[in-house]
C-alpha cells in the first residue's frame, strides 16, 4: 500500500458543501488525476452525496469494512502523524481557528 501522499484540509464542519469544496481543491492541485478514494466509515466520508460526486467524477470510491477496526488503521495513523501531533485533539470552532488550521 502506498500512503506517502497526504492532502489535509481544514473544514468548517461535515457539510457536503465543505467536503466537496475540499476534494475539488485537492483534485485541482494534484499533479496526476485522482482515480480513487479510500475512506474510513465516518459519516463525512460515507454518504449518498459524496458517492454521487465520485461516480460523476469517475473516482473509484472504497471504504473500510464495518466492524473491522484494522481496516482504518492507515487512516488513523495519518490522522496522528499529520494532524494530531501538530494540533492535538481540541475542537476548533471559530472562523479564526479555521484560518489558522488552513494555514498550518
Amino acid at each position: 500500500m502506498a500512503t506517502g501522499w497526504t492532502e489535509p484540509r481544514a473544514l468548517k464542519n461535515k457539510a457536503r458543501r465543505w467536503v466537496v469544496e475540499a476534494i475539488d481543491d485537492i483534485r485541482g492541485g494534484l499533479p496526476f488525476p485522482l482515480l480513487g478514494r479510500d475512506s474510513d466509515n465516518g459519516s463525512e466520508f460515507i454518504n449518498q452525496h459524496l458517492f454521487a460526486y465520485c461516480t460523476k467524477a469517475k473516482i473509484t470510491f472504497t471504504r473500510g469494512r464495518p466492524y473491522r477496526k484494522n481496516d482504518s488503521c492507515h487512516v488513523e495513523q495519518k490522522n496522528w502523524a499529520v494532524v494530531r501531533q501538530a494540533v492535538g485533539y481540541a475542537r476548533y470552532d471559530t472562523e479564526r481557528e479555521l484560518e489558522y488550521l488552513t494555514e498550518l
